[in-house]
């Protein structure tokens, strides 16, 4: 059921409550409400998608460069604003929108912002101006270093992880051919290729003993890295 314009929300008020004598068990109230609020959903996303000549027609372009400059969007932005309206006739006001993008931008190119990006490991993008580019990107390198050395520090630990594991499936299966080797019923044949299933596998072990011992070094000289890292930035 589609519901639209002031006819749907008069249906939707209309439905009948229920009266005491009858009141909806707990389910009932929530079904309800889940269709009311898609019902109502549904009323808003039609209303807002006829909305896009108007748009057009009334936008502030400079408020809309802004918006673009203070989320770090790149120039060409305004050609996909540009494409949209368009159809309705309506050219952006470039003179506007750069200045609002201009103003946005000197609050997106800030030391702080470029850190964040940085630690978030996002992608720097080429749009602050000459005067600002400088300290944002130090910033930005700064943010991007420890993002780094978080990321070493968590595949470290995930090859550890992995590691433990590949050794608990050795001493397992050592554990098993072991107890066959020493059982009564084992003839003679099966216990020769069970010690040397054995020593095969004890071999594996210790090598893999090894792996963990080097991986759990890099992995407290990394988290020591990692702290340094945080502990000096400036931001």
């Amino acid at each position: 059921m589609v519901v639209t314009g002031s006819a749907g929300l008069a249906n939707l008020t209309a439905r009948p409550v229920p009266s005491p004598s009858r009141r909806p068990s707990m389910v009932n109230l929530l079904g309800y409400s889940r269709w009311l609020l898609i019902a109502l959903f549904g009323l808003l996303a039609s209303g807002c998608a006829s909305m896009g000549e108007d748009e057009c027609r009334v936008a502030d372009w400079r408020a809309i460069g802004y918006e673009d400059g203070a989320s770090g969007k790149a120039a060409s932005h305004i050609g996909e604003r540009r494409e949209a309206c368009a159809k309705y006739g309506v050219a952006p006001n470039f003179a506007a929108y750069q200045q609002g993008r201009g103003e946005g931008l000197r609050e997106y190119c800030t030391p702080d912002s470029g850190y964040r990006l940085g630690r978030k490991g996002r992608q720097l993008a080429a749009v602050c101006p000459s005067g600002l580019q400088g300290d944002f990107r130090d910033a930005y390198k700064s943010g991007r270093e420890i993002y780094q050395a978080a990321a070493v520090v968590r595949s470290t630990k995930s090859k550890l992880r992995r590691k433990k594991q590949e050794r608990d499936e050795v001493r397992s299966s050592l554990t098993s051919k072991t107890s066959k080797l020493i059982a009564p019923s084992t003839d003679t044949e099966r216990r020769i290729e069970l010690l040397v299933e054995i020593q095969e596998l004890t071999s594996r072990k210790n090598a893999i003993e090894n792996e963990i011992s080097k991986l759990r070094v890099d992995l407290d000289r990394h988290r020591e890295k990692l702290a340094a890292l945080e502990h000096s930035s400036v931001y």
